[in-house]
């Protein structure tokens, strides 16, 4: 959850310094990455540096199965962080909108 809200933060922070807007893209987008980047963090905390050989991505210790299961669900424990920090981002630029016209 807390790397699916740091990079919800940093896309969301991008994206409102470039003023662009903030969709469900965005959300979806980091909760992805910050999925990824837990997993791969888990798979070399479990396999240490094996993860960079081919052997170690056939088959993982307890199976794929497992691997899909655990990522479904930090997907959807992670979604509130990430919206929360989304809609943050979302009506500060729209009140920095109201404010600049």
């Amino acid at each position: 959850m807390l790397t699916s809200a740091l990079v919800s933060f940093f896309i969301c922070r991008y994206r409102c310094h470039h003023l662009k807007r903030i969709s469900w893209g965005t959300l979806g987008a980091s909760v992805l990455a910050g999925n990824v980047i837990t997993l791969l963090s888990l798979l070399f905390y479990e396999e240490g540096w094996d993860v960079f050989t081919r052997e170690a991505w056939r088959e993982p210790k307890g199976g794929w199965g497992l691997v899909f299961v655990f990522l479904g669900f930090v997907a959807a424990s992670s979604v509130i962080p990430s919206l929360a920090v989304s809609v943050f981002y979302e009506r500060r630029a729209k009140r920095n909108q109201v404010a600049a016209t």
